[in-house]
């Protein structure tokens, strides 16, 4: 899960059985594609 820490607000946040470089990385990567659809809108 990333979170904003001016809010509180969950950003992305993405489940997985084990915590993988991959499950990290895409988070991450969903985290940006939201907030860059928030910046356009």
């Amino acid at each position: 899960m990333i979170r904003d820490l001016y809010n509180n607000s969950i950003v992305a946040y993405k489940t997985g059985t084990q915590q993988t470089v991959n499950l990290v990385l895409d988070t991450i990567r969903l985290a940006m594609k939201q907030e860059k659809k928030a910046v356009t809108a």
